[in-house]
């Protein structure tokens, strides 16, 4: 492409000026102005959208001073360093009937051996939530039958016993020393998150 020629007697400049002066609308100054021009096009841009996107707001979500995040359809919480992961949030579980706790550093973890094993992941799940609590957790047999080689205990025992069961209702209750976790077959998820919600302190009761 031809570049134009300026009339002198319009454009008012001399023969005796300069012709080689670098100028800052070189090529190569150009070309950097339109990428830089470009990416903070992008960067405000991407800000904009965040900005207006309810649907990252939704995913946070804030209960009793705790603050929860969604992903990927999971609760999470972080608490002392330790990330929880919850399949409902505090709000899905108000219907749920939940007893006092007084959890101390030794527990025993017993359970319905009709409907459950040691190995169950229900239980599993109890046991290894219950360490990251910084507790220390046994499996424990409330009678002899199906038991295998666990102590047997009672509801007298000195330490909490957590039993496990399936029932009627999804609710938690304290029966002398034992927290009663029962939970209508395919809700074993609800009371198990009611209990853990309650030992962090994220639910309270009363």
């Amino acid at each position: 492409m031809k570049k134009k020629k300026f009339s002198k007697t319009k454009t008012g400049f001399s023969d005796d000026l300069p012709t080689n002066k670098t100028s800052i609308f070189n090529k190569k100054n150009i070309g950097l102005f339109v990428v830089s021009g470009i990416v903070l096009i992008m960067i405000i841009s991407i800000f904009t959208i965040s900005l207006g996107n309810p649907a990252a707001v939704e995913n946070l979500a804030e209960y009793n001073g705790f603050k929860l995040k969604n992903i990927n359809g999971l609760w999470n919480i972080k608490i002392n360093n330790i990330d929880y992961v919850f399949e409902y949030s505090p709000n899905d579980l108000q219907s749920v009937d939940s007893a006092g706790l007084d959890l101390g550093n030794k527990v025993y973890i017993s359970y319905d051996t009709g409907g459950f094993s040691y190995d169950s992941p229900e239980l599993l799940r109890l046991k290894q939530f219950l360490a990251l609590t910084g507790r220390t957790a046994f499996f424990a047999c409330l009678k002899e039958d199906g038991c295998g080689n666990f102590p047997l205990i009672d509801c007298s025992n000195v330490n909490k016993v957590i039993y496990f069961t399936n029932g009627n209702k999804t609710q938690m209750y304290n029966d002398n020393n034992c927290i009663i976790l029962e939970a209508v077959p395919g809700e074993e998820s609800l009371i198990i998150n009611k209990f853990m919600y309650l030992v962090l302190g994220v639910i309270r009761n009363g």
